[in-house]
């Protein structure tokens, strides 16, 4: 079933030149071969670099979480453009267990900003990571808990952008704008 996708209990806006992938095609193969040989071949080692340590985080939050679906650049401009990709990973709460509580646990500490986009509540917080950073690849995450109405489930976004350690003040927006468009189809 490569390329096709299975419908989903929700919605979220993509950029041009993104692709929606389900967990499946990540654990299967490599979701950014085609750009790494593509990038290869033009000489742009950066890109190469930051492909590979992006499908390694990938590979990880996938090995450590419930993963459902991911949003990856396709393109070698959408990949040059921003760096990122945004996972969506089941959770589940215990009954009684309110939203804030369940983003509070998860944030383990961080601050954690409330947000009510589009008619879905949305907790939020950032972390940042160093896997790759001795190679000069950084990694900034906004994550967010989508609880899902009614139920003690939900999903926990996470939109890592790559950057060379001087910051990803911009990647993370187009994050906030991807997440702030995300509905819960009844």
């Amino acid at each position: 079933m490569t390329g096709q996708v299975a419908p989903t209990a929700w919605s979220i806006l993509a950029p041009p030149g993104w692709r929606r992938m389900r967990a499946g095609e990540l654990r299967q193969g490599d979701p950014l071969g085609e750009f790494v040989r593509a990038a290869r071949e033009a000489g742009r080692a950066d890109l190469v670099l930051q492909a590979r340590s992006l499908v390694a985080e990938l590979r990880s939050q996938a090995s450590a979480s419930a993963l459902v679906e991911l949003y990856l650049p396709a393109t070698a401009e959408a990949a040059e453009l921003a760096p990122a990709s945004l996972t969506l990973s089941r959770y589940r709460t215990e009954e009684g267990v309110q939203p804030r509580a369940a983003a509070v646990r998860m944030a383990k500490s961080r601050p954690v900003e409330e947000v009510d986009d589009a008619g879905a509540l949305q907790f939020r917080f950032r972390a940042e990571s160093s896997r790759g950073a001795d190679q000069g690849v950084h990694g900034s995450h906004l994550l967010c808990v989508l609880p899902r109405p009614g139920s003690a489930d939900g999903l926990l976004a996470t939109f890592t952008a790559l950057h060379d350690g001087s910051g990803a003040d911009a990647l993370l927006a187009l994050g906030e704008v991807m997440l702030s468009s995300f509905t819960w189809r009844s």
